[in-house]
């Protein structure tokens, strides 16, 4: 499975990436390439089998580290 995920983010790189600097949108391929990434490594843990923290529990502590609770 982790074959595939690699296949599928490489093809979607080779797609995107050469238009955005085509284009000279600097800004724009430094967010990208953030959020590819991140992507990628949440693919592929997820892919791997590998337990993914649920985002929940961080934004809970962030309010909770605020006082903010609702």
């Amino acid at each position: 499975m982790i074959i595939a995920v690699v296949i599928a983010f490489v093809l979607y790189g080779i797609y995107q990436i050469p238009r955005i600097v085509k284009k000279k949108h600097w800004s724009d391929l430094i967010v990208f390439s953030f959020f590819f990434a991140a992507a990628f490594l949440l693919s592929a843990m997820f892919s791997l089998g590998i337990e993914i923290p649920s985002p929940y529990k961080a934004v809970e502590g962030l309010l909770n580290a605020l006082n903010l609770h609702y």
